[in-house]
């Protein structure tokens, strides 16, 4: 059996970001997303209490889009200080960890990346969750060597690729792994002012298009973090 997890990134970025990721997840087109916590303002109370009762029925899994001062070494406190943060928003542990790498900030994150993904590494071994599997980043390359529960794969960020890049990453799936997928799920948002702002509307499509690929294919299972 091969495991797909397709992760909607940003949940408490945006309003009509947050719209589409919970219309996937209530849906059942995706099952797990990651927030950013420092992000989640008071108008987006009722859109969290509506992810808090799936996350309650155990329908999907809800995680920590870490972001990260790279400038600040103090690394372990600031991903304790976030997934604490979460507890206090959602009443319970984060179900996984990964990393938000905004574009304005790539740069210096990408000159630390390798401290940076031990540190979110050691956590999440550490507190016995997932994280993003990373190690083919154009800088770590394969060379380090995750200790905590990831994906057997690399995660495969879908945003900006075409509707046939993404059935060649299928194809090349193997029985017994596990992958995950990276979604930048939502619409355009006037109001805020991200590089990845259009392409979000083309990302939610692609979940919903994805679906097919799971009804015809009994080898594939669309799952979340707590099912690695």
């Amino acid at each position: 059996m091969i495991n797909v997890v397709i992760n909607a990134d940003d949940f408490g970025y945006s309003k009509i970001f947050n719209e589409k990721i919970l219309d996937l997840l209530n849906r059942g087109f995706i099952f797990s997303t990651t927030c950013l916590v420092d992000d989640i303002k008071p108008n987006q109370r009722e859109q969290v209490r509506r992810l808090v009762g799936m996350m309650k029925a155990g329908r999907i899994s809800v995680g920590v889009h870490l972001q990260i001062d790279p400038e600040n070494s103090a690394f372990g406190k600031q991903i304790d200080r976030q997934c604490m943060k979460f507890r206090s928003i959602f009443g319970r542990k984060p179900s996984h960890i990964d990393l938000h790498i905004p574009r304005y900030r790539k740069k210096a994150i990408y000159a630390r990346l390798r401290e940076i993904v031990t540190a979110i590494d050691t956590y999440a071994r550490g507190h016995g969750i997932p994280c993003r599997h990373v190690c083919r980043n154009e800088v770590l390359r394969d060379t380090f060597v995750h200790k905590a529960v990831t994906t057997t794969a690399p995660v495969f960020s879908i945003t900006g690729k075409s509707y046939k890049e993404v059935m060649r990453y299928f194809k090349g799936m193997r029985d017994g792994k596990s992958y995950e997928l990276l979604v930048h799920a939502g619409e355009y948002d006037p109001h805020k002012h991200t590089s990845l702002n259009a392409e979000r509307l083309d990302d939610y499509v692609m979940a919903i298009r994805l679906q097919a690929v799971f009804e015809s294919r009994k080898d594939v299972r669309n799952i979340s973090f707590k099912g690695l």
